[in-house]
């Protein structure tokens, strides 16, 4: 408990007081015991969450199972959730299958304040607990799951200092996200029995015979009237934010709150779409050791699931070693950019550009990933070419004067410097719209093959190192 108690005083009060010191040892005969080692911590706002992996005797393997703690102001309640792996999925996981859709069910408990009870209950669903009746009956909440693998030698997990193992082939943490809604009932919050479709767009790993340990599993709620209309509810931090950061890796977070908080207007443009009241869609973004887009590893990833009020953006932490802090930022800003064109599409706000629509008429019937790209190339670059200038020179502006001394008054046009860090991540995949560029300047490629060296020289520090 010292730990817990280093990190928030007061929810170790709560458990003290409302359970047991002893409920982090492994030895205290009552059958189940928190692991204290992995605490997740979720903050939006005036709500916080600590999320605990729960080990129960006798728990079916095909189980995890979490305690959450929330805590909003000085009021704390907790709850229990669990996901059931099904049958079929277990089958596949003996088989050596990975990478399978979730398929299963999830079922959480109502709120309570008495943890002894709480955690000696058989059933989730039987522990209720006499709440305040609320005003809304749907509940829609985000599920964030960490996923813990071990090591390639199975024996250490995140946080093992004896591991003497090295990159990628070190234990590691990844994130998944699941929206869910349920129609809410008189005592409380107890869903019934759900099946899960689908988590977002995105794979849970397995492997090893065993389900995936999810050390924690977050529940954010985000609630709305049946009705439709606005919520009577006073901001008390249980409406997600609408841009909820989980970025875990420093140099990721850096940039990110940098393109986030500064004063870009070409980038917060795109930003506003997502944040202050009235918006339409939450972005999600983390940053995960591996994104995979169809078997092969990339530098980002954004998905949208129809019917979904949750966009995800996932950055790659081992593709972020040995780029540069200017070219991260410019992934960050192309995967909002996929974002905003998912919002755009979802909404009909199609005004600005004022081509946008008859762009997105034109490439509509390619494939998602396609017809994305096609409209950046058409809409964005500029934008793009822009921001990354703009971000450079105020960002980082020692590394800036240097590049301009150096290369922008000797060799290289300043815009088309940025210009070309615009256009990877799209010229790639051979779109119209950079096809066309290249018609007309014959010497484009050779262009971009000398940016592309030169922009070996860019620091890989982040500028808050």
């Amino acid at each position: 408990m010292n730990k817990l108690a280093k990190h928030n005083g007061s929810v170790f009060e709560f458990i003290s007081k409302k359970g047991s010191k002893s409920i982090f040892s492994k030895g205290n005969n009552s059958g189940v015991y928190l692991d204290e080692e992995q605490i997740m911590k979720i903050k939006n706002g005036k709500y916080t969450s600590y999320s605990f992996l729960t080990h129960r005797e006798n728990l079916p393997k095909n189980v995890v199972e979490n305690l959450v703690v929330e805590q909003v102001n000085d009021t704390l309640r907790a709850y229990l959730i669990r996901y059931q792996y099904s049958d079929r999925y277990m089958d596949n996981l003996a088989k050596g299958v990975k990478n399978q859709r979730f398929d299963g069910t999830i079922i959480r408990t109502g709120y309570h304040t008495d943890l002894d009870a709480l955690l000696k209950m058989e059933e989730p669903s039987s522990v209720h607990e006499n709440l305040t009746r609320m005003t809304f009956n749907r509940v829609c909440y985000d599920i964030n799951l960490i996923i813990s693998y071990s090591c390639n030698s199975g024996k250490h997990f995140v946080g093992d200092d004896r591991c003497a193992l090295s990159g990628s082939a070190r234990a590691h943490n990844e994130y998944r996200t699941v929206t869910k809604c349920y129609n809410e009932i008189d005592y409380g919050w107890t869903p019934p029995m759900e099946q899960i479709d689908h988590i977002a767009d995105d794979y849970l790993g397995g492997g090893g015979g065993t389900p995936p340990s999810a050390p924690a599993v977050v529940v954010n709620i985000k609630r709305e009237r049946a009705d439709g209309g606005a919520t009577e509810i006073e901001d008390d931090g249980y409406i997600i934010d609408e841009i909820i950061d989980q970025i875990t890796n420093e140099k990721i977070k850096c940039l990110h709150d940098k393109l986030r908080n500064g004063n870009n207007d070409y980038v917060k443009e795109i930003f506003s779409k997502f944040e202050g009241n009235g918006t339409e869609f939450d972005i999600v973004i983390s940053s995960e050791n591996k994104v995979l887009y169809e078997g092969r590893e990339v530098n980002a990833k954004t998905t949208f699931t129809r019917g979904s009020k949750a966009i995800h953006i996932r950055i790659s932490e081992s593709k972020a070693v040995g780029r540069s802090a200017l070219d991260i930022a410019k992934t960050i800003f192309h995967e909002y950019i996929h974002a905003d064109i998912h919002r755009k599409i979802q909404t009909g706000d199609v005004s600005n550009p004022s081509d946008f629509k008859s762009v997105y008429e034109k490439y509509k019937s390619e494939r998602e990933e396609q017809y994305q790209h096609e409209m950046m190339g058409k809409l964005y670059v500029e934008t793009m070419r822009d921001a990354l200038k703009k971000f450079h020179k105020e960002v980082m502006p020692q590394e800036y004067a240097y590049f301009k001394e150096s290369y922008f008054d000797v060799s290289i046009n300043e815009d088309v410097f940025y210009e070309v860090l615009a256009w990877q991540g799209l010229k790639e995949h051979n779109i119209d719209a950079y096809l066309e560029k290249v018609k007309k300047d014959s010497n484009f490629p050779d262009t971009v093959k000398h940016v592309e060296q030169v922009q070996k020289s860019l620091t890989q520090r982040s500028p808050c190192e």
